[in-house]
């Protein structure tokens, strides 16, 4: 950790509360409790807006190098904005209920979600190259009795997905 750090300056860019980040190479996303989704650069310039629907965007997912940004919404919506042309290309019901926590695959192209619905999903990223390209589920798993908070993809190369449940003292690890 860098001990000399300081606040150097406060860059107002939402007009709610900010409620999720997410950055990858060069870019930085934030989301807030109105559900608009900004973009910036590592300057902190505005690259684009994406308005929200009055309901939060609760997390926000890139992978480097890859062409999109993953938003998960309070209403359970998924939302898949195409960097390259910064615009959302794909929008889909992801879950009954809000959607708690998403994770970008670090190199295939999947991502997974959880929600208060007490699922956790996997997903396909549509193809860079397609615009109209899809989402698909290719895996999802109902975790009984549990209310699942926070995901994420092992970085070790694998698929293995790590979950955490809220009150609980165990980690949840998909193989």
């Amino acid at each position: 950790a860098n001990s000399n750090a300081r606040l150097q300056r406060m860059v107002k860019c939402h007009q709610a509360p900010i409620s999720t980040m997410t950055g990858a190479g060069d870019l930085v996303a934030s989301g807030d409790d109105d559900g608009q989704v900004c973009l910036w650069n590592t300057q902190f310039e505005q690259e684009a807006l994406f308005p929200g629907e009055g309901l939060p965007c609760t997390c926000l997912g890139m992978q480097s190098g890859a062409d999109c940004l993953v938003a998960g919404f309070a209403h359970g919506i998924v939302r898949v904005i195409q960097l390259s042309i910064r615009e959302v290309t794909v929008e889909v019901a992801a879950h009954s209920r809000c959607i708690m926590a998403l994770d970008v695959h670090p190199t295939e192209p999947i991502f997974t979600t959880v929600s208060e619905d007490t699922y956790l999903k996997v997903w396909t990223l549509p193809d860079s190259e397609d615009k109209g390209g899809e989402v698909a589920a290719v895996y999802e798993e109902r975790a009984e009795d549990r209310f699942l908070t926070g995901v994420q993809f092992a970085r070790d190369g694998s698929e293995r997905i790590l979950a955490s449940a809220y009150d609980s003292k165990e980690l949840l690890v998909w193989d």
